[in-house]
């Protein structure tokens, strides 16, 4: 049945079988086409359908793939929180930084407590430069899953770069200082050269009465 077909799919994506995922997902959108859809149930269950589809596909990294399943879910199911990060990461993997966190930005809109959308908008705000946003997205993940990797991976990065960032601005800053002081200095001496110069004038003026 499509039922059934449906289940092994999950299972299939599930244990690392993409291609036997994306078999048996074809085998249900083909089924599901031909009896036509009659019900909300029927039409959200689709979308489940083809977001398993789109994740089999990102993890074979047939990213355009994963788009189109993505925008077909989103089609049929608009508030799938999941399906907007999926698409969101999978725009990360293509470089679609901005795209990518707009999606993002929604799924967890939609999911405040979404662990992976927190660690893909903190890779994309990483990837877009944003180091102190990105630490902040890559620690709510590590809070909400300990067990991410990836993030863990990730904010050890955007950390080490921030580390950075703010090194420079301190150096920056410093510099600026330093040239503020010298400049201080240059006007004192000028300050002291003209008051020794009047101190010159009245001396002689002094002198000649």
């Amino acid at each position: 049945s499509v039922e059934a077909l449906g289940n092994r799919a999950n299972v299939k994506c599930a244990v690392g079988d993409f291609k036997g995922c994306i078999a048996d997902t074809t085998r249900v959108v083909e089924l599901t086409m031909k009896r036509g859809i009659r019900e909300q149930e029927e039409k959200f269950n689709l979308a489940v359908v083809y977001y398993t589809q789109a994740e089999a596909y990102f993890h074979l990294k047939s990213y355009y793939d994963s788009l189109r399943d993505c925008d077909h879910t989103l089609e049929l199911w608009p508030p799938f929180g999941e399906a907007l990060c999926l698409r969101g990461a999978t725009h990360n993997a293509l470089g679609n930084f901005k795209t990518a966190l707009k999606d993002l930005c929604a799924a967890l809109r939609l999911k405040p407590k979404y662990a992976m959308a927190f660690r893909h908008r903190g890779i994309c705000l990483c990837c877009l430069g944003d180091f102190a946003s990105s630490t902040k997205d890559l620690e709510r993940a590590l809070n909400l899953d300990a067990n991410d990797e990836a993030a863990r991976k990730w904010l050890e990065k955007a950390s080490a770069e921030l580390r950075i960032e703010e090194e420079a601005a301190e150096r920056a800053a410093e510099s600026l200082l330093s040239s503020e002081q010298l400049e201080e200095k240059k006007e004192d001496k000028i300050r002291e050269v003209k008051k020794k110069k009047r101190r010159k004038k009245n001396r002689k003026k002094k002198r000649k009465e």
